[in-house]
């Protein structure tokens, strides 16, 4: 028989992981300020699109895809990991699923040190969004340790 690893130790340990990802959010807007203050002047004046809207919808719709991929991923681990009894797949869906939804906030980095973007923190918020959207769940733990069956 194996080995359960201990579901309350893990689930402080993804607590732990997951709030270092969300505040790696938070560090990206204050580089981002700190290293461009001219971000920090919104012209209400200027398109919403900004200078290249080709280049801002492409990142646009590349930050929902990645946004979205990460729902069906973080599913895919958690069914996975209740299939297989292993409370570790659903460690690694958070983990995979944060780096997805992180991938929106980067796509609004480029977008802001660039292009000089003045609304890529709205990139960086969606991000923050679907991130907090994976908080580490006990119960998904629980049910792929103590078999729950899909």
């Amino acid at each position: 028989m194996q080995n359960k690893p201990n579901i309350e130790v893990m689930h402080k340990t993804m607590s732990m992981i997951w709030l270092a990802l969300m505040s790696s959010q938070v560090i990206f807007i204050i580089a981002a300020f700190v290293a461009k203050p001219e971000l920090l002047r919104f012209d209400l004046a200027k398109p919403v699109l900004g200078d290249n809207p080709p280049i801002v919808l492409a990142l646009a719709l590349a930050s929902l895809m990645a946004i979205g991929a990460s729902f069906f991923i973080s599913s895919t681990f958690y069914k996975r990991a209740i299939d297989e009894q292993q409370p570790t797949f659903v460690q690694t869906g958070m983990l995979v699923s944060c780096a997805m939804c992180e991938a929106a906030s980067a796509f609004g980095l480029v977008l802001g040190f660039a292009f000089g973007y003045q609304y890529f923190i709205v990139f960086i918020a969606a991000g923050m969004g679907g991130m907090a959207l994976h908080y580490p769940s006990r119960s998904r733990l629980m049910d792929a340790s103590y078999g729950k069956k899909l």
